[in-house]
C-alpha cells in the first residue's frame, strides 16, 4: 500500500476536532514527526524561569501564560490557528472595503496537473512558476484590462488526495467599478461563463509561456461574487487548513490527526513521512499574499483592534510542578481547566505521578476568588465566519 492509500484509509477513522485540547494533542504529534523542530517546544517550555499562569476567559477559554510560542505557522497547530485568525480579520476588512466602493470579486481556484508519485516540492515549483508567468507582461496586462482587476488576495492551500499532492491557489481578484457595472449588465450565467473563459485562457497561456502544461480539468474554477455575498466571500477566503473535513482530501493537520489518533503503524509512518515532506517543502512559503489594491486597502484600514476580554486568574504553577505536568502528560488537561478546584486536582495528579502523596508546598498558588480580573486582547475574528 502506498503512502497516499495508507493515509486516505486512516482518515476514515479520525476525528477532526479543533479546540484547545485538540490543537495541543496535534502539537504532540508534531513532536513525534519532527522532534527537533522548534514547534516541539511550543506551549511546553517556560519563558525565562518563571511560573506558568492559568486563567479562564468570560467565553470559557483557558489561558496559559509564561510559555514559549514558536510562531511556526505552517507547522504548529497552535500558532497556525492564531495566524489564521489574524489573517481572517485582515481579509474580511479588505473585502468589506472593496465591496463598499462598488467593486466585486472574481474567485478562482488555480492549479497545475500532478501525479500520485510526485514530491510536493516539484508540484509547488510548477504552481509558482505558472503564477509568476501569469503576472508577467503582456499576460497580466491583458487580463487586468479585460476584467478590471486592480488587486487581489491569494491564499495557498496544500492537500493530499488520491492523485497525490494538490497544492493550489484560492484567488479573489478585486475588480473595479466600471467593469463591475458592465459585467453586472449581463445575465449571471453569461457573465460567469465569460469570466471563466478569460481566467482559464490566461492561466493556460501562462503555463505555456512557462513551459508547463496545464490540463483542462486543472486550470481554474471561477465564480462571480456580488457585494450581497460579502459573508460568503469572506468565508471562501478564510478557509482554514485545520478544518478540512473531506475524507478524500487531507490537509497537513490531518496527517497530525492520524499520528495522534490512528492505531495502524503503517498509516502512522506514512503520515509522518508526508508531514515531514510538507514541512520541508512549505518552508519559506507565504500562505497569504496580497497584491495591488488589496495591499493599499490593508494599509488604509486600521488593523482590527482585538476586543479586550476579562480573564479570571485561577492560579500559578511553579517550575517544578510544570515539569511534573509535562512528565505526566497532563498539559492538555491543564489547558481545559475551568475552576480552581479543577486546576488543583490536575496538579495533584501530576504530584501523584511523581510519587508524592500530596501536592508539595509551593507547587501551586491558587488565585483568590472575587478579585480584580485581568483584561487582555482576545484574538480578532471576522464576522461572516469562515469554515
Amino acid at each position: 500500500m502506498s503512502d497516499v492509500d495508507a493515509v486516505l484509509a486512516a482518515a476514515l477513522e479520525i476525528e477532526r476536532k479543533w479546540d484547545n485540547k485538540s490543537r495541543l494533542n496535534l502539537q504532540n504529534a508534531v513532536r513525534t514527526a519532527l522532534p527537533r523542530h522548534r514547534a516541539s517546544a511550543c506551549m511546553r517550555h517556560r519563558l525565562g524561569g518563571g511560573d506558568v499562569s492559568i486563567g479562564v476567559t468570560q467565553s470559557g477559554m483557558t489561558r496559559m501564560g509564561g510559555l514559549m510560542r514558536c510562531d511556526a505557522n505552517h507547522i504548529c497547530p497552535v500558532c497556525h490557528h492564531r495566524k489564521m485568525a489574524k489573517d481572517k480579520a485582515i481579509i474580511a476588512n479588505i473585502i468589506r472595503q472593496h465591496f463598499g466602493s462598488g467593486g466585486f470579486l472574481i474567485d478562482a481556484v488555480l492549479t497545475v496537473s500532478h501525479q500520485k508519485w510526485e514530491p510536493l516540492s516539484a508540484v509547488l515549483a510548477r504552481l509558482e512558476a505558472v503564477w509568476e508567468s501569469l503576472r508577467s507582461k503582456p499576460i497580466w496586462s491583458k487580463l487586468t484590462k479585460e476584467l478590471g482587476i486592480i488587486g487581489g488576495v491569494r491564499r495557498l492551500e496544500v492537500t493530499l488526495g488520491p492523485n497525490g499532492w494538490h497544492p493550489h491557489y484560492h484567488v479573489s481578484f478585486l475588480c473595479d467599478l466600471p467593469v463591475a457595472q458592465e459585467i453586472k449588465g449581463r445575465t449571471y450565467t453569461t457573465a460567469a461563463a465569460d469570466v471563466f473563459a478569460s481566467v482559464t485562457d490566461y492561466w493556460a497561456a501562462a503555463g505555456e509561456k512557462a513551459g508547463i502544461k496545464v490540463s483542462l480539468h486543472a486550470q481554474a474554477a471561477v465564480a462571480l461574487v456580488a457585494a450581497a455575498d460579502a459573508a460568503k466571500a469572506i468565508a471562501y477566503n478564510t478557509k482554514n487548513m485545520g478544518y478540512c473535513d473531506k475524507p478524500n482530501s487531507l490537509t497537513p493537520m490531518d496527517f497530525l490527526r492520524i499520528i495522534d489518533q490512528c492505531g495502524h503503524s503503517d498509516a502512522i509512518h506514512a503520515a509522518k513521512r508526508r508531514f515531514t515532506e510538507y514541512a520541508e517543502a512549505i518552508h519559506g512559503k507565504h500562505t497569504l499574499s496580497l497584491f495591488g489594491a488589496a495591499r493599499s486597502l490593508k494599509k488604509a484600514v486600521a488593523e482590527p483592534v482585538a476586543p479586550s476580554e476579562e480573564v479570571e486568574p485561577l492560579g500559578r504553577i511553579a517550575p517544578q510542578a510544570w515539569s511534573a505536568v509535562i512528565e505526566a502528560g497532563l498539559r492538555e488537561e491543564v489547558a481545559q481547566v475551568q475552576t480552581r478546584e479543577e486546576l488543583a486536582a490536575t496538579i495533584m495528579r501530576a504530584a501523584s505521578f511523581s510519587g508524592y502523596a500530596a501536592t508539595p508546598s509551593g507547587w501551586l498558588t491558587l488565585a483568590p476568588e472575587n478579585k480584580t480580573v485581568i483584561r487582555i486582547k482576545s484574538t480578532p475574528q471576522p464576522s461572516g465566519g469562515g469554515t
